[in-house]
Parts: C-alpha cells; sequence; structure tokens
C-alpha cells in the first residue's frame, strides 16, 4: 500500500484522493484474507480507492491458477439512464418486457426505493469494489452492468409507461444479457458480420455500428463498403463499444479518401 501511494503519489493528488484515509479500514480486513482468492478480492477493493478505470489485479506466477469466485449473473431484460433527478428505460426486452416493463417508460421506485436512492446506493457498492475513474463512469455503470443479480432474484419497479399509466411490475431475472449492446434501437434492416451491424438509414445514410474493438477490426471494415457505397453520408456509431486493442491508423485510414488527411491527436 505504501509503494501505491509512493508510485501514484500524483494521480492520487490530482483526483483529491486521500490514500491513507480512503484505505485505512481495510488494512484490518487483509488479515482475515485466508486464500489467494480472497486476497484477490481484498486487492480489487484496494485498487478501487485509486479511482481508476484502467487499473487492475494481475496475477504472479504463484498464483495464476486463482480465481476469485464469481457468482453466476444475467440481466433483467432492461437498461436505464438517469437525466436529473428521473430515471427511464433505456430500452426493454426478454424479462423486463414479459413483465409490462416498456422502453421510454420512467421509474418511480425500485424494490421499494426512489428510482434514484436506488440507484445512488448502487454505485456506492459497486464503488467499493470496481475501480471507476469518474462518478459519471460508475452511474452508467450501475445503470446498465450493476443491474446484473443472480438468476431468479426478483425486482420490484413502479413506473409510468410512455401512455402516462403508471403501472407496478415484478422482473424476474431470467438469462438476459447485462452488458450494453449498442444504442437503445438499432436501424431497421441491418446487416451483422461479427462484431458489426451495418446497412442504410430510413433516409439512405450508411450507418455502421461497431461492438468491439478486435485486432483484426480495420480489416473487418473492408467487408461493408459494398452495401454503404455511393451514401450521402455515414453514421459510424460506437456506442456501447467495450474497446480493445487495434491499429488506430489502419481504422481511421478507412474513413479518410486518398491523397487526404485527417489530423486530431494523431495524424
Amino acid at each position: 500500500m505504501k509503494e501505491l501511494e509512493t508510485t501514484c503519489g500524483v494521480l492520487l493528488k490530482a483526483k483529491g484522493v486521500d490514500w491513507r484515509r480512503a484505505t485505512e479500514p481495510l488494512l484490518k480486513e487483509a488479515k482475515k484474507t485466508r486464500s489467494h482468492e480472497e486476497h484477490a478480492v481484498w486487492l480489487t477493493r484496494l485498487l478501487a480507492r485509486l479511482r481508476d478505470g484502467h487499473a487492475e489485479v494481475r496475477l504472479t506466477e504463484k498464483t495464476r491458477g486463482s480465481k476469485a469466485p464469481v457468482e453466476p449473473k444475467a440481466g433483467p431484460g432492461m437498461f436505464l439512464c438517469r437525466a436529473g433527478d428521473r430515471v427511464s428505460t433505456l430500452n426493454a426486452f426478454g424479462a423486463a418486457a414479459a413483465a409490462g416493463v416498456t422502453a421510454g417508460a420512467e421509474i418511480f421506485k425500485l424494490d421499494g426505493l426512489p428510482a434514484t436512492e436506488w440507484l445512488d446506493r448502487r454505485v456506492a457498492d459497486l464503488r467499493d469494489r470496481v475501480p471507476f475513474s469518474t462518478d459519471h463512469q460508475a452511474d452508467a455503470f450501475a445503470c446498465r452492468q450493476g443491474l446484473a443479480a443472480a438468476p431468479g432474484t426478483k425486482l420490484a419497479v413502479e413506473f409510468k409507461g410512455v401512455e402516462g399509466a403508471s403501472k407496478r411490475a415484478t422482473v424476474v431475472v431470467g438469462r438476459d444479457g447485462f452488458v450494453h449492446d449498442g444504442p437503445a434501437f438499432f436501424p431497421a434492416g441491418l446487416e451483422k458480420s461479427g462484431d458489426l451491424r451495418f446497412g442504410r438509414t430510413p433516409k439512405g445514410y450508411g450507418y455502421l455500428h461497431i461492438r468491439r474493438c478486435a485486432s483484426d477490426l480495420a480489416e473487418r471494415l473492408d467487408a461493408p463498403p459494398a452495401t454503404l457505397a455511393g451514401a450521402a453520408g455515414l453514421i459510424l456509431d460506437l456506442r456501447g463499444n467495450s474497446g480493445g486493442g487495434f491499429d488506430h491508423d489502419a481504422f481511421m485510414g478507412r474513413f479518410v479518401p486518398a491523397g487526404e488527411t485527417l489530423a486530431f491527436k494523431k495524424r
């Protein structure tokens, strides 16, 4: 812990983190760990105090076979979004849709708590175990992946649908995914190739959604152009993208005409 304070001192100061005060409650808990798995969980909680979304625990040769216990989880079939003091459903599918919850519904309560309070508590719980760089990142995570729970978990929802009627529903977590897949909804009639969705919008513009940035992303982009050729414009949609490693120059170069230059932080 002292090494982290020394090595990351500049980062901690910039983020306004009082490292000793933030980690003091964890010191006593460290003595209670009895296995590599328990220690890995403790280290992850320690890293959460760094407030850095790219921090992670890496195993050593001695602990390479160790894995922290992971409880099977699924989603309730909906993602949330927060705007000020209002919480709404970004989308609804699977279990949520079967229970009558619709996309765009305003959520009043979750498990008997005001929706904003429920989310605040969820964010606080997640921040104890997951490193987040910003409050916005933690809130966005809570609205999506933070809804994950063990299959069979029940979530009581009080909401008002887009038609204006107030309703109550009990959503039972089943097998729905809990990772955000992209926008609230896609244009109709898209083709799909691996992590790419592409086609035309109703007004004829080209549309390309990139779900992940795999190492061969640049080469994969050579498949859709036949569908997108001749479009007056192109919408490049990266919503829900989980990142990854790829050649940035080769990727951006696919969208620059021959002889032209695109310059921002790179050229």
